[in-house]
């Protein structure tokens, strides 16, 4: 059900010795029909390292990527700040770079980008493994092919569509084991003067913001420009520019392209020299994080402890995101009493976390239950904000219907209270 990596994906280097160990934690995006058969969810080590070669940081277990995405349940659209990202990226396309045929999104989830493109008149494809996601895509009218992104999809999509004009993919090349036959299927149905425009979390907010709670499963890489940079070239693309993008606490925005005489934006040198100070290539910000997750976890347990004293308020959760199974299991949180954890995306509703077995349920539901609480009516609640990138949005839907002298909680990029 998993495999052990003896060397780096990307370019076959031996690992540093240095290792960062978490707790085993089961993969995050199961969840489960009832608490018990949660809390008995089968568990896999959970430990990064980094390629002595091409500095390339990943997973060392590896569990099956069918287990992992042919049922997954993660939707953009839940959330106004990625529809409203994704809208932007596809203006920028629309306004910017000239698309001659079509625009193919790898891991189109629930096809809020290829949306924004078909509302500009840009012909956009999906590929989205999830049979879940892509109905609801297909349902919509859009062109979106229910598969892995492998050759024999991709030949499927030459031979109906043509080549590509750009080929996107946002947060989902931290998701694919096999990164050498995807950018070897992307170089393949680019077309010669197309563009590789993608989105990867950033490994630097895993250090400087302690974001470790985005270490799952799931995510089998943790990127970098040194080690992307190095990586691209072997499939001939040449990275010509990056942005920095706040979506996921702080991602890169990498554009490549096959034409080598194209100028290189001073951006690629700024933000590699930047990771170089940081010691992003070197097995030392393994250690690095490791000192901060304590730190983390010491302020965690301060507030929890302070919480237990002072305070009769009921705890609940907003948000379920597959990083609150990494974050509850490293805290030491999984036992806490808590009411249940709300969530938007109604495929998560009535199921219950992996590990802790926290119930899952709609906004509604939360507030029948408050209402017969007499401990969130008489002393409010404490809400544990567990999408720390989404807490505005967050904060401004509970506002309206928490109790009186209810607070919330994030965690990231430092443990703070925060007023609703």
């Amino acid at each position: 059900m998993f495999k052990t990596l003896s060397n780096c994906r990307l370019c076959a280097g031996d690992f540093y010795n240095k290792t960062l160990k978490l707790k085993d934690t089961p993969p995050a995006n199961e969840l489960y029909p009832t608490r018990i058969a949660a809390r008995e969810a089968q568990k896999f080590p959970l430990e990064l390292v980094m390629c002595s070669k091409c500095k390339h940081v990943q997973l060392k277990h590896i569990v099956n990527p069918k287990r992992l995405f042919d049922e997954y349940v993660y939707k953009s659209g839940t959330s106004n700040f990625f529809i409203n990202h994704f809208d932007k990226l596809a203006e920028l396309i629309a306004s910017k770079y000239p698309v001659s045929n079509y625009v193919l999104e790898v891991g189109s989830n629930d096809g809020i980008l290829l949306s924004s493109l078909l509302k500009r008149d840009i012909k956009a494809i999906g590929v989205e493994p999830s049979e879940y996601l892509a109905k609801e895509c297909v349902g919509n009218n859009q062109i979106v092919y229910n598969s892995y992104f492998d050759e024999k999809t991709v030949n499927e999509i030459l031979s109906t569509h043509g080549k590509a004009s750009i080929v996107l993919g946002n947060n989902v090349f931290a998701h694919i084991e096999d990164l050498r036959e995807a950018f070897k299927n992307v170089s393949k149905i680019l077309d010669s003067d197309g563009l590789f425009i993608f989105e990867v979390a950033h490994l630097k907010y895993i250090l400087t913001d302690g974001i470790f709670d985005t270490i799952y499963h799931e995510h089998m890489s943790y990127h970098t420009a040194i080690s992307m940079e190095i990586f691209c070239k072997d499939f001939g693309f040449k990275m010509i520019s990056i942005e920095k993008i706040p979506s996921h606490g702080g991602s890169l925005r990498f554009f490549l392209s096959k034409d080598q005489k194209i100028q290189v934006d001073s951006s690629v040198q700024e933000i590699v020299e930047e990771e170089k100070v940081l010691k992003l290539d070197s097995e030392k910000v393994l250690e690095l994080i490791e000192e901060k997750i304590n730190m983390i976890k010491l302020s965690v347990s301060k507030v929890m402890n302070d919480f237990q004293m002072k305070s009769k308020s009921r705890y609940i959760g907003y948000g379920a995101p597959a990083k609150v199974v990494t974050f509850l299991a490293q805290m030491d949180l999984e036992k806490i009493d808590l009411v249940g954890i709300i969530d938007d995306n109604l495929s998560k509703q009535n199921k219950y976390l992996p590990g802790s077995g926290f119930e899952i349920i709609s906004t509604e539901q939360m507030k029948q239950v408050l209402l017969k609480d007499e401990a969130a009516r008489d002393f409010g609640v404490i809400c544990f904000i567990f999408p720390w990138n989404l807490k505005a949005e967050i904060v401004k839907k509970l506002h309206s219907w928490v109790p009186n002298n209810s607070n919330g909680v994030v965690f990231f990029p430092m443990v703070e209270k925060v007023e609703i």
